[in-house]
């Protein structure tokens, strides 16, 4: 049993390789190699999830995104919507409206729209009362 728990990846490790994964989707992403994004994308996720064990994150916000933009690359928008809803719901609670550099809330916020508005889905209240 002892030797299992000397093989455990250490957090430091997970780390790394988060750090790793996430320099390897935007080299991807420079080279439009939308299929190698998503798969590197899935496995920053899960090496970050891994250190928090589920916790919220901005890194996981960032991984989903990345993945989001991955499918919309592929012309996926409807796995693209989903996505950056994903992110959106992991970074919400923990932006902060009054710091002018934590862009990524608005971000989401603007992609999902844009998203919703190409595929004729509209949250805007008068909208929905004029259908309605």
């Amino acid at each position: 049993n002892a030797d299992l728990n000397a093989t455990k990846p250490t957090a430091e490790v997970h780390w790394l390789a988060a750090a790793v994964a996430s320099d390897a989707c935007e080299a991807h992403l420079w080279r439009g190699e939308a299929v190698a994004v998503a798969e590197m994308a899935q496995r920053w996720l899960a090496f970050v999830r891994r250190v928090l064990g589920g916790a919220l994150a901005i890194q996981a916000a960032l991984a989903l995104e990345t993945e989001g933009a991955a499918a919309e690359m592929q012309g996926d928008v409807a796995a693209a919507q989903e996505l950056y809803q994903l992110a959106l719901a992991e970074a919400l609670p923990l932006h902060n409206p009054w710091d002018e550099n934590d862009i990524l809330v608005p971000y989401l916020q603007y992609r999902v729209s844009e998203l919703e508005a190409a595929a004729g889905i509209s949250t805007d209240q008068d909208s929905l009362e004029s259908a309605g």
